[in-house]
């Protein structure tokens, strides 16, 4: 996966999470790339 793609992935991830008011989980995502693999898969980010 490219650098851009990455970005876009983890974009879409913080964008809903905000939105779910999961404020918590976005420092999360970004310290921890397991919490982010996690989050992916919960909210169907590919």
């Amino acid at each position: 996966e490219g650098r851009e793609e990455g970005e876009d992935k983890l974009g879409r991830l913080v964008a809903l999470l905000i939105a779910n008011g999961r404020t918590g989980d976005v420092q999360r995502a970004a310290a921890d790339k397991v919490s982010r693999n996690s989050l992916y898969e919960e909210f169907n980010i590919v």
